[in-house]
Protein backbone atom coordinates (compact mmCIF):
# COMPACT_ATOMS: atom_id res chain seq x y z
CA UNK A 1 0.00 0.00 0.00
CA UNK A 2 2.91 2.55 -0.26
CA UNK A 3 1.11 3.96 -3.60
CA UNK A 4 -1.14 5.16 -1.11
CA UNK A 5 0.44 6.29 2.08
CA UNK A 6 -0.04 9.63 3.73
CA UNK A 7 -4.14 9.52 2.32
CA UNK A 8 -6.81 8.93 4.85
CA UNK A 9 -9.37 6.25 3.97
CA UNK A 10 -12.00 8.61 2.63
CA UNK A 11 -9.08 9.40 0.35
CA UNK A 12 -8.37 6.16 -0.45
CA UNK A 13 -11.56 5.00 -1.32
CA UNK A 14 -11.75 8.22 -3.82
CA UNK A 15 -8.48 7.48 -5.58
CA UNK A 16 -10.13 3.64 -6.10
CA UNK A 17 -13.02 4.78 -7.43
CA UNK A 18 -11.31 7.91 -9.80
CA UNK A 19 -12.00 7.38 -13.35
CA UNK A 20 -9.59 10.03 -14.59
CA UNK A 21 -6.15 11.35 -13.87
CA UNK A 22 -7.57 15.15 -12.91
CA UNK A 23 -9.68 13.00 -10.15
CA UNK A 24 -6.58 11.14 -8.61
CA UNK A 25 -4.61 14.64 -9.07
CA UNK A 26 -7.17 16.36 -7.06
CA UNK A 27 -7.61 13.74 -4.15
CA UNK A 28 -3.43 13.56 -4.16
CA UNK A 29 -3.34 17.44 -4.17
CA UNK A 30 -6.16 17.81 -1.22
CA UNK A 31 -3.64 15.11 1.11
CA UNK A 32 -0.44 16.44 0.45
CA UNK A 33 -1.15 20.17 -0.31
CA UNK A 34 0.12 21.76 -3.85
CA UNK A 35 3.53 21.80 -4.37
CA UNK A 36 6.05 24.67 -4.55
CA UNK A 37 6.91 26.28 -8.35
CA UNK A 38 10.63 25.75 -9.04
CA UNK A 39 12.76 28.58 -9.39
CA UNK A 40 14.43 29.44 -13.30
CA UNK A 41 17.89 26.98 -12.60
CA UNK A 42 15.08 24.37 -11.54
CA UNK A 43 13.22 25.18 -14.56
CA UNK A 44 16.78 24.98 -17.11
CA UNK A 45 17.12 21.28 -15.54
CA UNK A 46 13.77 20.47 -15.91
CA UNK A 47 13.79 21.37 -19.29
CA UNK A 48 11.21 21.73 -22.13
CA UNK A 49 7.10 22.48 -22.29
CA UNK A 50 4.72 25.10 -21.83
CA UNK A 51 3.63 24.27 -18.21
CA UNK A 52 5.57 26.05 -14.94
CA UNK A 53 6.84 22.40 -13.53
CA UNK A 54 6.76 21.69 -9.62
CA UNK A 55 8.42 20.27 -6.97
CA UNK A 56 6.56 19.27 -3.76
CA UNK A 57 8.51 20.19 -0.65
CA UNK A 58 9.35 16.76 1.35
CA UNK A 59 11.20 13.70 0.03
CA UNK A 60 8.07 12.16 1.52
CA UNK A 61 5.54 14.18 -0.79
CA UNK A 62 8.01 13.62 -3.75
CA UNK A 63 7.56 9.88 -3.49
CA UNK A 64 3.74 10.46 -2.69
CA UNK A 65 3.28 12.00 -5.88
CA UNK A 66 5.45 9.83 -7.90
CA UNK A 67 4.23 6.68 -6.29
CA UNK A 68 0.59 8.23 -7.68
CA UNK A 69 1.97 8.35 -11.34
CA UNK A 70 3.72 4.96 -11.35
CA UNK A 71 0.59 2.84 -10.12
CA UNK A 72 -2.16 5.04 -12.42
CA UNK A 73 -0.26 4.29 -15.26
CA UNK A 74 0.69 0.69 -14.87
CA UNK A 75 3.63 0.27 -17.20
CA UNK A 76 1.61 2.86 -20.01
CA UNK A 77 3.87 5.53 -20.91
CA UNK A 78 0.98 7.79 -22.10
CA UNK A 79 -0.76 7.22 -18.62
CA UNK A 80 2.29 8.13 -16.64
CA UNK A 81 2.71 11.26 -18.42
CA UNK A 82 -1.14 12.47 -18.58
CA UNK A 83 -0.63 11.82 -14.51
CA UNK A 84 2.58 13.71 -14.13
CA UNK A 85 1.51 16.32 -16.15
CA UNK A 86 -1.52 16.91 -14.45
CA UNK A 87 -0.05 17.35 -10.94
CA UNK A 88 2.58 19.70 -12.60
CA UNK A 89 5.56 17.35 -12.66
CA UNK A 90 6.66 17.32 -15.92
CA UNK A 91 6.34 19.62 -18.42
CA UNK A 92 4.12 19.52 -21.20
CA UNK A 93 6.15 17.35 -24.19
CA UNK A 94 3.96 16.73 -27.37
CA UNK A 95 5.78 14.55 -30.15
CA UNK A 96 4.45 14.37 -33.66
CA UNK A 97 4.10 10.81 -33.20
CA UNK A 98 -0.03 9.99 -31.97
CA UNK A 99 0.26 13.62 -31.58
CA UNK A 100 0.41 12.65 -27.90
CA UNK A 101 2.30 13.94 -24.59
CA UNK A 102 5.51 10.88 -25.21
CA UNK A 103 7.30 12.29 -22.08
CA UNK A 104 8.10 9.33 -20.72
CA UNK A 105 9.19 7.21 -24.32
CA UNK A 106 12.53 9.72 -23.25
CA UNK A 107 12.58 10.29 -19.59
CA UNK A 108 11.94 7.29 -16.67
CA UNK A 109 9.85 7.76 -13.78
CA UNK A 110 12.85 6.59 -11.50
CA UNK A 111 14.62 9.09 -13.33
CA UNK A 112 12.57 11.85 -12.78
CA UNK A 113 11.82 11.07 -8.97
CA UNK A 114 15.40 10.79 -8.70
CA UNK A 115 15.92 14.13 -10.32
CA UNK A 116 13.54 15.75 -7.65
CA UNK A 117 14.88 14.15 -4.68
CA UNK A 118 18.46 15.85 -5.52
CA UNK A 119 16.94 19.22 -6.39
CA UNK A 120 15.12 19.18 -3.32
CA UNK A 121 18.54 18.30 -1.70
CA UNK A 122 20.14 20.79 -2.97
CA UNK A 123 17.45 23.46 -2.31
CA UNK A 124 17.48 22.88 1.15
CA UNK A 125 21.63 22.41 1.23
Amino acid sequence: MSEWMGLTEDQRKRMEEAESAEEKAAVVREAVGEPRELGMEEMDAMSGGGQQVVIPPTHEEIDIYWNLVESYADGIELRAALMAYQLKLIPFVALPVNHCTSYFYDHSIAGERAKMHRMLDANQG
